[in-house]
């Protein structure tokens, strides 16, 4: 059964500039991120417009035993890309799980963009799908599992980025 997730648009009363750096100080490792075990760039490029970075990003998974005896995985892999238009002050982010994808695939857009009514401001947008396939009669309790992992992450998240615009201001 595929979920999905769409949040809320979030504003960011900070301009887009000072978002994105906050942004990068996630990267190569946050240890504000207890899940977030590191990630590792597989492809960049930049034509001074537009800069595409493409991650391996690697997160600890916190899942009842069974599961991961049948998943066989401890962390959970996703491939990101970024492309940020300085242009247009947009930042694209795609990812999908590259862990277990047989089994469960997950697969995420968001956009970092400039508000449309206060230019000194940016907003943020996600969504979601989640497509859990035959766990072998587990697929409620593998949803359960994801969904609460992924909403831990939304939530703590922004409270990070939050943490290094304050950090980025003094």
């Amino acid at each position: 059964m595929v979920r999905q997730y769409n949040s809320p648009v979030w504003t960011y009363k900070h301009n887009f500039e000072t978002v994105m750096k906050a942004y990068e100080k996630r990267f190569p490792v946050c240890d504000k991120i207890p899940s977030f075990c590191g990630s590792e760039v597989v492809r960049e490029t930049d034509d001074g417009i537009e800069q595409c970075i493409v991650r391996r990003c690697y997160f600890a998974i916190d899942m009842p035993l069974i599961l991961k005896k049948i998943l066989n995985v401890d962390k959970m892999v996703f491939v990101q890309t970024n492309v940020l238009n300085r242009d247009l002050k947009t930042l694209n982010i795609d990812a999908v799980n590259e862990s277990f994808s047989s089994k469960i695939t997950v697969t995420e857009h968001c956009v970092y963009y400039i508000h449309p009514d206060n230019l000194n401001w940016t907003c943020f947008h996600q969504h979601a799908t989640m497509d859990v396939k035959s766990l072998f009669g587990l697929e409620n309790i593998a949803e359960k599992f994801v969904l609460k992992q992924y909403n831990n992450n939304i939530k703590k998240g922004k409270e990070i980025l939050e943490f290094f615009i304050e950090e980025i201001k003094k």
